[in-house]
């Protein structure tokens, strides 16, 4: 693979610390590192805890993916003047070309990978690799998504299909089938689990019935979706897509199913809800990312990638005030909203 390629970082997901059992780094998964790094980490770490402490901020870490074939987990350190550093904590090695899609449960520790060649991983964040690939005579996945509790990932592949798997085997639970030859790549489920969505390369937003597989509506708006939420408050989906809009599909007033939020002057890439589900970030390509209330879909904080490179993914810290995005100028980086 291309050097510039493989240097490339693309995904990114978020957790906390703490969550990772008792919130210790296991000494013998840290990475080695060259002599001096691992110690100027501790010693920057040890300085800022207190603060940390201070403010009340939990301890959390950003996971990357991109043209490497490995995941990269480390700890958001914020110092006294608001700049960040990333620690690295754990490095995964995950058999693949590179990861391109990312998802993580809602308890932070465990994520899903699509690979550049179309196999999803299962990996603790903590452990590593679970399942190297699963639906083992399925190919060419495009998207991961997990369920509201974490117990099931859905993965959308390049035939127009979405997948239901159990996370704790690796086994095919269900299958929905949109009834388009398109490669699907975003997919969502609601947060009562009661409804799947997925967005195609052409631009088709398909919702099926969760339990029964069946398809309830296709919804065309005719350029490439890359990315689905779900706000529960107001019972819509919204979907990045490639014509500068955030579109919002209501899933139970199909009056207002055309409607999108405007204000982004390139395709929109990437979205993700703050934990709390008060607010979601959308990121476009040209490196300008959107914090939205979730209530009223109106834009409250808007900032541009400082390295003005092209803006890949976006994902909300699990603190609720930060916001983690990848870009291809700078691997990782965090703003306050």
């Amino acid at each position: 693979m291309d050097s510039h390629i493989r240097d490339n970082t693309w995904a990114c997901v978020c957790g906390l610390i703490d969550n990772l059992d008792d919130g210790k780094v296991d000494e013998k998964l840290v990475i080695d590192q060259p002599k001096g790094v691992e110690e100027e980490n501790e010693e920057k770490r040890q300085s800022l805890e207190q603060k940390d402490q201070q403010q009340q901020m939990p301890r959390q870490f950003i996971a990357t993916g991109g043209g490497r074939s490995d995941i990269r987990v480390s700890e958001i350190v914020i110092d006294e003047d608001f700049n960040a550093a990333f620690p690295l904590l754990y490095e995964h090695p995950v058999p693949s070309l590179g990861i391109h899609n990312m998802a993580i449960t809602p308890d932070g520790k465990t994520i899903a990978t699509v690979s550049v060649d179309g196999l999803v991983s299962i990996v603790d964040v903590k452990q590593g690799v679970r399942f190297e690939s699963i639906g083992m005579n399925i190919r060419n996945f495009w998207s991961v998504a997990f369920d509201p509790k974490g117990e099931f990932v859905y993965a959308g592949n390049g035939n127009g299909r979405v997948y239901k798997f159990i996370i704790d085997n690796g086994h095919l639970l269900q299958e929905y089938n949109s009834q388009r030859m398109q490669k699907i790549i975003c997919v969502c489920s609601s947060t009562n689990d009661k409804y799947v969505a997925s967005g195609d390369f052409e631009g088709c937003f398909t919702l099926y019935d969760s339990a029964t597989s069946f398809v309830l509506k296709h919804i065309h708006f005719k350029k490439a979706l890359r990315s689905i939420v779900f706000i529960q408050e107001q019972s819509i989906f919204l979907a990045a897509c490639d014509d500068h809009s955030v579109k919002i599909v209501n899933i139970l007033d199909s009056e207002t199913e055309h409607t999108a939020l405007m204000g982004h002057r390139s395709r929109v890439v990437s979205l993700d809800m703050s934990p709390d589900g008060r607010r979601f970030a959308s990121g476009s390509s040209d490196g300008v990312v959107r914090v939205w209330d979730a209530r009223y879909n109106k834009c409250s904080i808007t900032f541009i990638n400082s390295e003005k490179s092209r803006l890949w993914d976006v994902a909300f810290a699990k603190s609720n005030t930060l916001v983690a995005y990848v870009s291809s100028g700078k691997d990782q980086d965090v703003h306050y909203c």
